[in-house]
């Protein structure tokens, strides 16, 4: 697939690093197609993170993901998830490498500045969802 979904998510937003972040971005070839500001709701955060709702910790998981506007994203490229994907790195800031995303502009295990799709079919789900009006087929 070309496209792939992304987030900025509020921390990062507030730190100003969106910019920075789509500078690097576009540094592996990353082309920007459309980007949009929201402030997340609870149905949104659910949809994104169903794997969650569950745990103890969700509740301030939709705390901060709705603390603020998140930036989304429908990003370009050849195997764009894959490579994406490859570019955020772990889920703790802690356990990547230099030139992650989360290692250069995540703090913590949930303030870790990005998230993408796992996987192809979750990348075209998270689009239909938070881009509706297409442009990314």
């Amino acid at each position: 697939m070309k496209c792939t979904f992304f987030m900025v998510k509020p921390d990062a937003v507030a730190a100003g690093y969106a910019e920075k972040i789509v500078k690097y971005l576009n540094r592996f070839d990353f082309e920007v197609v459309n980007r949009k500001q929201k402030i997340l709701t609870r149905k949104d955060v659910i949809f994104l993170c169903p794997m969650h709702t569950s745990r103890d910790f969700f509740e301030d998981l939709v705390a901060f993901l709705s603390s603020g506007p998140s930036e989304l994203f429908i990003l370009k490229r050849h195997s764009a998830t894959k490579f994406l994907n490859e570019l955020v790195g772990r889920t703790n800031p802690k356990q990547n490498k230099g030139y992650s995303l989360r290692k250069r502009f995540g703090t913590d295990v949930r303030r870790n500045a990005v998230h993408s799709p796992n996987s192809e079919e979750n990348a075209i789900r998270e689009l239909e969802y938070f881009f509706p009006e297409g442009m990314w087929y």
